[in-house]
């Protein structure tokens, strides 16, 4: 199946196999889709640029929920682009290898929240407040001093990962 031809009432009911960047940025032009599941679809990398850091995209202007389980997610800047989208509250992204490079899956999770500033479910787990207080706390104290030596960027690692932006 080609994406130009899935439609919104199609969606629920006819998988996608595999995608990548190019393709998903088609699928950011259905106002009304809210859900988006990709799993085991293969897709690797995301890509909003209509906007900058810190910004929000008019891209997935209504998508809330987003499943990428089991896919080659393998870079950060993945998950630094969906803090881009303005409405989404539930993320599942198990299984990719950027988790699993981490060898502490908590610790992942936190960077998750941290870099994710709207989530209120990963994994299906809600995000308490006590949570993200300390998911961004912990981000700080870890990416504080390459913050600082990268001349206060809004991306505190931002250097470290300059082949990673889209």
């Amino acid at each position: 199946m080609k994406l130009e031809e899935l439609h919104k009432e199609d969606a629920p009911r006819r998988p996608v196999r595999r995608i990548d960047g190019n393709q998903l940025s088609e699928l950011a032009n259905l106002p009304e889709l809210k859900k988006l599941i990709l799993i085991n679809t293969g897709v690797s990398s995301v890509c909003f640029s209509d906007i900058g850091f810190g910004s929000k995209s008019v891209m997935f202007s209504s998508l809330k929920q987003l499943s990428v389980d089991n896919n080659n997610i393998s870079h950060w800047s993945f998950i630094n682009e969906l803090d881009k989208v303005k409405s989404l509250h539930s993320l599942s992204c198990q299984n990719n290898p950027v988790l699993e490079a981490e060898t502490n899956l908590e610790t992942a999770r936190q960077f998750i929240i941290a870099k994710i500033g709207g989530l209120k479910f990963l994994n299906k787990t809600e995000i308490l407040p006590e949570e993200r207080k300390g998911a961004e706390l912990d981000y700080r104290k870890t990416f504080g001093t390459a913050w600082l030596k990268a001349g206060g960027n809004k991306d505190p690692v931002l250097r470290k990962y300059e082949n990673e932006r889209c």
